[in-house]
Order: C-alpha cells, then structure tokens, then sequence
C-alpha cells in the first residue's frame, strides 16, 4: 500500500508498508522521507512516481490501524470538499465503509464530534468568498443552480428567492389548499437577517418548496416577497390563491399576508399561541407548577388548569370568548400574583383592540390544519446540516438549501 495524504499540519504523510512517514525534504525529483516516529531513524526515497525505497530499516513494528485511520481521514476531507453532499451524512457513509473492509479500525477512528471542526473548515474551503454586504452578493454557476443542474435561483432585486417551477406549481396544487409561511434567523446567512420560508403540504407531507433570505422584519419587505411571489407565479402561468395561510405571530408579515392574498384566511400557528401563553407565565414567575406537574399546592394545581383552559378558548365559539375569559379570571381569581397575566392576555388576545384579533388564532369550526410545528423539525434538521453554525457562511448556506431540496 502506498498513499500519500495531508496531515493535520497540512504537510504531506507517506502511508507504505503499513509505517508513516513525514516529507523531510525534496530535491530535483526525488522526494526524502522520514518515519513519523520521532525515536526511528528510518529513511524512504521516493523518485517520481515511482515506489519508495527504504534506506535505513524501522527500529519498530508497523502499524496497519493507524495508517487505515489517516487514510479514513484523508478521503474523508476529500469527499467533503468535492461533494455538496452534507457533512454528518458523508462522515456516516465512510464509517460505514470502512467497517466493511475494516472492522477491527473503526474502533480507533474518531468520533464525528471530535472531527467535526476540522471536517466543516475542509467543507468551508471550497467555497467562495462569502459577500460582506446584501449588494455584494452575486449568485451564479452551481450555487444558482439545483443539485440536478435545474435552476433554483428564481429572484435576486432585494431579496433571494431560492426553488424551482415545479415548487410553484406544488404551491397552487397542495393538499386542503394552504400554505405555512414560516420566518428563523439562526440559520440565515450573513449579511442578510432572516430566511423565510414558504411550505405546503401535499399527500399528508410537509416540504419546503421555496426559501428566501430577508434583510429585515419589516412591512414593506414582506410586502415586496409576497408580490415578488404572486408575478413568479404569473409570468409562469401559475395560479396562486391559497384559500388558507398559516403563519407565526409576526404581526408585519401577518398584515403584509391580508393585504397582498386577498383570499386567503390568515391563521397563526396553534402550537404558538399556546407556546406564547406558556411562556409568559414562565415569564412571571410561575415556572414551578410547570416543573413539579404532580404538585399538590393548590396555587401550582390552578396555575396548570388555567394555562389549559386558556389554551382551550382557542377553540371556542367567537362570540363566546369575551364571557369565557371573564369566568376564567373570576375562577382562578385566587392565583397569588395572577393579574399581571390578565391584562397581558386581555391586551394582547381578548379585547377589542387587542394586538392579535382572534380571528388569527381561534380555530372554532375550522376545516384545515391548525398548526406549522412541523416545521419546527424541518429548522432542527437544517441548523444540524448548517453545524448549528449561527449566519452561517452564505455558500454553506445555499449548499444546505441545495441538499434539503434535492
């Protein structure tokens, strides 16, 4: 056997006969080498290409498993340079064909969390240099591109939107006729703020079909995605006039959604409107009747029923809810230091005026889906291909985009 691979100086190792050894110097055409034990006086010449010639004999045995583990590492780093596959499955696949050939290394290779580091940087390499500034960025050649070579890159003024014609034509055909708008700023890249995306569901499975990155939170930029959406979707022949949005509770995408999907019922997330609630009791002080759930204290016991009852007037009749929040608060009127959650739920989901109608998250009678936590899952999957990397690199980030699509 003979390889030479790159060590983790970055200076080459010769792998021959089962020993290591390191480049000591080169001269003309002939390479001399050196036995990686400090305490061997070992030498290897090698001319060309051609095999090297041991000129001093080792004072130690050989060792077969260190060697098949650098080259476990070597085209481990290659294959992640070379391929837009994500880094976790590449890792897997060597592993698993290492062990076939193998068995008796894979005991003595690293784990993928002691690699990972390094196996991210080698992946880091091989892309270009990532844009300082939104009017840097300039997307072509393979990063505008699926990984089957079909375009992916389907809008650039002001925002990026990433898919393909067939994800529009999934949008118009989708099961119940709705769509899930979904906003995460971990996982955007720098320099833009935040990746949105826009899902649907189709025989009872929920994909993402379009992904975009922001540069903020506000109206108009929501605004300008929608429309930018709504002509993509025309100039293709496209029909897009979901009868249901779902969306979390960012109230300038919510209002950016009614005035561009005329049509469209706008709901928010279920799953959210229940987390918010949970939240702001946690927030004010109340985190132990959530923590002990078999609690006998009377306070923790009704602190739990009214987090559920609360919860539950997300399916009520409309008209009911004003006099059931009422009944609620004189209920558990008894919960020591409670009024601040009151008037939190009053201002921002009961009254009138309050800052989410309750049309947004009352499901009473509703005939489609009540929640997007699935798409929770479809974030966790991503963050973990991005190496949980906050902004990341913005090519890492198109190549993992890439790979969720394909």
């Amino acid at each position: 056997m003979l390889t030479i691979v790159e060590s983790k100086r970055k200076k080459s190792t010769l792998l021959f006969d089962n020993y290591r050894y390191t480049q000591d110097k080169i001269k003309n055409t002939t390479i001399y080498w050196k036995c990686a034990n400090r305490s061997c006086s070992s030498r290897a010449l090698q001319q060309d290409s051609n095999p090297p010639k041991m000129t001093k004999p080792h004072n130690h045995e050989s060792n077969e498993v260190q060697c098949k583990v650098e080259e476990f590492r070597m085209n481990l780093k290659r294959r992640i340079e070379d391929s837009p596959q994500p880094v976790k499955k590449i890792y897997r696949e060597e592993i698993i064909a290492l062990h076939t050939t193998s068995p008796h290394v894979t005991p003595f290779t690293p784990m993928f969390h002691e690699m990972k580091t390094s196996l991210y940087n080698a992946r880091n390499s091989s892309y270009p240099p990532a844009p300082r500034d939104i009017n840097d960025v300039k997307i072509e050649g393979i990063w505008s591109k699926t990984l089957n070579g079909e375009l992916f890159l389907l809008h650039t003024l002001k925002h990026s939107i990433f898919g393909t014609l067939e994800s529009l034509k999934q949008l118009s055909e989708c099961d119940y006729d709705h769509l899930f708008f979904d906003g995460t700023f971990k996982s955007c890249p720098s320099p833009f703020y935040q990746l949105y995306s826009v899902h649907s569901v189709i025989n009872d499975l929920s994909t993402p079909k379009l992904y975009t990155s922001l540069s903020d939170k506000q109206g108009p930029t929501y605004i300008s995605l929608f429309n930018s959406l709504l002509n993509l979707c025309h100039v293709n022949g496209i029909c897009l006039n979901p009868k249901f949005v779902t969306i979390d509770f960012e109230q300038a995408a919510i209002n950016a959604l009614k005035l561009i999907f005329l049509n469209a019922i706008v709901k928010a997330c279920n799953f959210h409107f229940n987390k918010c609630i949970y939240t702001k009791l946690q927030e004010l002080g109340f985190q132990s009747a959530f923590i002990n759930k078999k609690s006998t204290d009377i306070n923790e016991i009704n602190v739990r029923n009214l987090y559920k009852k609360t919860c539950a007037l997300a399916f009520m009749p409309p008209q009911e809810i004003s006099k059931l929040w009422v009944m609620i608060m004189d209920e558990y009127q008894d919960i020591d230091n409670i009024d601040a959650f009151y008037d939190y739920l009053t201002d921002t989901w009961i009254d009138n005026d309050a800052l989410f109608d309750y049309t947004l998250w009352n499901y009473y009678d509703f005939e489609s889906l009540r929640t997007n936590n699935n798409l929770e899952g479809w974030h966790h999957r991503l963050n973990s291909d991005l190496n949980n990397v906050v902004h990341p690199h913005f090519y890492m980030f198109i190549r993992a985009i890439q790979n969720d699509y394909a």
